[in-house]
């Protein structure tokens, strides 16, 4: 087998560049705030006495998550905290893994993270549903793959789902889903879903002056929920017939 020549490994050196640039600064936190805000209430109106609580991943809602619950821990990568954290990847469970904890969560959240998972959705949910109090939750964030602005461009002939990185720890959205799919998935898990909604949290593309398309659409999400560009769940283990 030969090896890369170097204008091969030139060509991915390239990749690796741009692709870092395309998830290079931006004010993350700024423009989730609307979403962290909602996520922040939703979870405490679903479990308001929570005493442990996870926070899949670990940013700027962490800090918003321990100003209002009394312990919180964070799941993710190895060294991606020190403190309260379990280190684990969720993909891992396509080989046999599952995650390990001292002790059961009272309220898991899981935010924006299984749109970046190469394993079925599904399988996620068996992962952290072990991590789960009797009389726990899940609470779920993740784009709505069937938001209008997805559809629109799909009839122009365009993809509007991202392209995959070449930067492992964030490869960007390898499957988006709907909210039907979501509740197959939980169901499959040994999960039922006890709240679901439809939001528009993310800041919305700014067009210089009056656009009729775009109006249409805004006014089209007003009245069809299924069109926003959000979604968020609650889940809880389904009571055994």
């Amino acid at each position: 087998m030969e090896r890369p020549s170097f204008s091969d490994m030139e060509a991915v050196d390239a990749l690796i560049a741009r692709d870092a640039h395309r998830t290079g600064p931006h004010d993350y936190e700024a423009f989730h705030a609307r979403r962290f805000a909602y996520l922040l209430d939703t979870a405490r109106r679903l479990r308001p006495d929570a005493q442990r609580v996870l926070d899949v991943g670990c940013g700027p809602f962490t800090a918003m998550a321990r100003a209002a619950f009394p312990n919180v821990w964070t799941l993710g990568f190895e060294g991606q905290a020190s403190d309260r954290h379990i280190a684990y990847d969720l993909n891992a469970i396509q080989h046999g893994v599952l995650p390990v904890a001292d002790a059961a969560f009272d309220l898991i959240i899981f935010s924006e993270v299984v749109e970046h998972l190469h394993v079925p959705a599904a399988a996620a949910f068996v992962a952290l549903k072990g991590l789960m109090n009797p009389g726990g939750a899940i609470l779920l964030q993740t784009p709505n793959a069937a938001e209008v602005m997805n559809r629109v461009a799909l009839l122009a002939g365009r993809n509007p789902y991202e392209r995959l990185r070449l930067t492992p720890l964030n490869p960007g959205h390898f499957r988006e889903y709907t909210m039907h799919e979501l509740a197959d998935d939980a169901k499959a898990a040994g999960l039922e879903v006890v709240f679901a909604a439809f939001r528009d949290y993310f800041p919305a593309e700014r067009v210089a002056g009056f656009h009729p398309v775009r109006f249409l659409l805004d006014q089209a999400r007003k009245v069809t929920p299924s069109f926003r560009a959000g979604i968020t769940m609650a889940l809880e283990a389904a009571e055994q017939p």
